[in-house]
């Protein structure tokens, strides 16, 4: 538990790599979406602002000309008579006014779009005021209409005596003209109309209708400009933002991809390597739960080996007795005979005598510490250090395999064996097989023929006790 919290501490978590990055990919989406609508928006008052002073131009120019109309057709009616130019006159009138409306829409419309606009895209920036260029724009109207008022009257004072029907044009009718006018010729009257229209000061109105026209359209234009060039900085800022926010996601997933690559997969493909080897995985490598996949991985492998150890030593061992078994003993005479160079060798072969005798009048329990007391005489002596080269063949036969002995040594350890079977109250048959070298004899022959003395004894010594 120790060395998993070490593991977590030290080691990068892809839990905690990947959630805040994928939340800061997300944020940085929202963002970018955001931005986006920002930009557009922006470009929307941009082109909003352009075109609606495209309009202001061509709304100005249609002002002028609607207002030149008004002086030249009703110059015209006031010379030809024609009843026709008055009601061209009023269809320009009408073009007129209609033209000043919408450019006076279009400049308030420009302002409360402006301050809105402005307080969202542009929290600092300060809204510039076009009362001013609305101001001069109804100067510039004002003066048009006090042309209109001696227009009107010229024109009364054409129509009247032409015998126009006034009723038929309401400003005609409800137009006021001057004292003792009935007196006057018809030529006088026609005159006079054709002098109020060529008036220094009726001419100079047309000069101040231009001149105010002229400084409200530059007023729209420069305050437009102004704000252009605002909305096009911040339009800028918006893209460079953009461009980071882009910049940040390629970064953030290549920096993933990058960690996921070197942390994750390349370690994960050699912990499969090593796996397939059946090797204990490195714990140092890569995100802290592949480590801690690795460290339990290494201590499930610790396990599994010492439990296959225990299983072997387990199937090589005689559960009764504890002494290796007849797999063991297999084994054991495989690996000796492997060996270049083999000292000399020695075997025996023992049978516990009255086994069988013991199960029948005792019970099996009995027989049982007979084969537990048999296997330790023979492992006190013939026992080497290992104590792995004693073995129970099966029921009551036994087996012990020594190494470098003399034939001194083989007679003192054959009298040992007597002397401990007393000391036991034990009985049982010996017999062994000698070889000084294994290059010319094989181990199983030799069992044999220690197998084949061992039943000479036994059965000489059945003979010595009848």
């Amino acid at each position: 538990m120790e060395a998993m919290k070490t593991i977590t501490k030290k080691a990068l978590s892809a839990k905690r790599m990947i959630i805040p990055s994928v939340i800061a990919i997300l944020l940085m989406h929202l963002l970018i979406v955001f931005n986006t609508f920002r930009i557009n928006d922006m470009g929307n008052v941009i082109s909003e602002a352009t075109q609606r002073n495209f309009q202001l131009g061509g709304m100005s120019n249609s002002f002028s000309q609607a207002t030149d109309a008004l002086a030249t057709t009703a110059m015209a009616y006031i010379n030809s008579g024609e009843e026709a130019q008055l009601g061209s006159y009023f269809d320009a009138f009408g073009q007129m006014q209609g033209t000043y409306n919408g450019m006076l829409q279009l400049l308030q419309e420009q302002d409360r779009q402006d301050e809105g606009r402005l307080s969202n895209l542009l929290p600092h920036a300060q809204a510039e005021e076009h009362k001013s260029a609305s101001e001069y724009l109804a100067d510039s109207h004002e003066a048009v209409m006090e042309r209109a008022e001696t227009e009107l009257t010229a024109l009364t004072m054409a129509a009247e005596p032409r015998d126009v029907k006034l009723e038929s044009y309401p400003q005609l009718e409800d137009t006021a003209l001057p004292a003792d006018w009935d007196k006057l010729p018809e030529e006088a009257k026609i005159a006079q109309a054709r002098s109020l229209l060529q008036d220094s000061k009726y001419q100079s109105k047309r000069a101040d209708v231009q001149r105010n026209m002229s400084i409200a359209i530059s007023m729209s234009e420069a305050a437009t400009s102004a704000k252009l060039q605002q909305y096009s900085a911040r339009l800028a800022n918006y893209r460079m933002i953009q461009w980071i926010l882009m910049g940040a996601i390629i970064v953030t997933m290549l920096v993933m991809i990058v960690l996921l690559f070197t942390r994750l997969i390349m370690p994960l493909e050699r912990s499969v390597e090593l796996v397939q080897q059946g090797a204990p995985l490195p714990a140092e490598y890569g995100f802290s739960e592949l480590r801690r996949l690795a460290h339990s991985y290494d201590e499930l492998l610790t396990h599994r080996e010492e439990l296959e150890q225990n299983l072997r030593r387990m199937s090589y061992t005689d559960a009764l007795t504890g002494l290796p078994n007849r797999l063991a003993y297999q084994e054991y005479l495989k690996n000796l005979e492997k060996q270049p160079d083999t000292p000399s060798v020695t075997v025996y072969s023992m049978d516990v005598n009255g086994l069988k005798s013991t199960n029948d009048s005792r019970g099996h329990l009995y027989g049982d510490i007979l084969l537990r007391d048999s296997a330790a005489c023979i492992l006190k002596v013939f026992g080497d250090e290992t104590g792995r080269n004693v073995f129970r063949i099966g029921g009551d036969e036994f087996a012990a395999i020594c190494l470098n002995q003399s034939e001194g040594d083989i007679e003192r350890a054959l009298k040992s064996f007597r002397e401990e079977q007393a000391r036991y109250s034990i009985s049982i048959s010996v017999g062994y097989a000698h070889a000084e070298s294994l290059k010319d004899e094989k181990l199983q022959a030799l069992f044999e023929q220690a197998d084949k003395d061992m039943y000479g004894n036994k059965t000489a010594a059945k003979k010595n006790r009848k």
